[in-house]
């Protein structure tokens, strides 16, 4: 695979960049998805269009060809095909090690080839990447997703539901999706502040906001203990960004939610 640092500095090596105005800082560091990251093959794939946005790019679809290119500019930045591993990046030819996928409707790219090819500098220590925009001011941190099947990938779907990714799901009387996100000590607890109606009550009124998407920030679990937790920054319709705190506690019917807290950022 060809090396993406080389390229980057005979690219930007021939002049320096104009000057750009940094936008105002954004609460939360402002980058969101409304579909979670994936891992295939050991490299992290991320929603195009929410990251290119973030690094004030723009993108064009086309019969499966993908463009993306800077702010004001009119020549493309990149160039990628769903389903292959040859892209162009400022007309240099350039073999990805993972194709761009549709995953729940939206284009899929290798988060490190798109973000360094706008100047993103990515950096990853264990299971957190650090995506930096010197240029911009702008800095967002992310947990690197969990492999299938994992503890924390179960973890992951929890939240999933919890926010209502990648859509709302309308109330569900018969079944109680959300009412059972919630550890058996939780309900209990439900019970006693709300009463028998708690189970309709919490159901009825899940996603009274409209959640424009998220980034989990942090996870970890510890299995012996049955207890596990994570870090989520999520933005709402209204603009508002909170991050949340959750506990998951390990039952005989999986990861539920034992605690969870929120606090507004910004």
């Amino acid at each position: 695979m060809r090396q993406l640092a080389p390229i980057l500095i005979l690219l930007f090596c021939a002049g320096r960049l104009p000057a750009q105005e940094a936008p105002p800082p954004e609460p939360g560091g402002g980058l969101f998805f409304d579909v979670m990251p994936v891992m295939r093959q050991g490299r992290m794939l991320v929603p195009l269009r929410p990251l290119c946005e973030w690094v004030r790019g723009r993108v064009v679809y086309e019969s499966g060809r993908i463009t993306a290119y800077e702010e004001g500019s009119t020549r493309p930045r990149v160039e990628l095909t769903i389903g292959s591993t040859q892209a162009l990046l400022s007309g240099v030819s350039y073999e990805l090690e993972v194709p761009p996928e549709i995953i729940e409707g939206r284009t899929f790219v290798p988060l490190r080839f798109v973000a360094e090819s706008f100047g993103v500098w990515v950096e990853a220590q264990g299971r957190i990447v650090t995506l930096r925009v010197p240029q911009y001011e702008r800095e967002a941190q992310m947990a690197i997703p969990p492999d299938v099947g994992s503890h924390q990938a179960k973890i992951w779907g929890l939240l999933n539901l919890w926010y209502g990714l990648p859509k709302p799901a309308p109330p569900d009387l018969a079944n109680l999706p959300h009412w059972n996100l919630f550890a058996a000590e939780r309900k209990r607890e439900f019970l006693r502040e709300i009463g028998s109606d708690a189970p309709t009550i919490i159901e009825q009124h899940w996603g009274g906001r409209e959640v424009v998407g998220i980034r989990v920030l942090s996870d970890a679990t510890d299995e012996s203990a049955g207890a596990a937790s994570a870090q989520v920054m999520v933005k709402y319709g209204d603009g508002a960004v909170y991050q949340d705190d959750f506990g998951f506690v390990l039952e005989p019917d999986g990861w539920k939610v034992r605690r969870q807290s929120s606090s507004q950022v910004g």
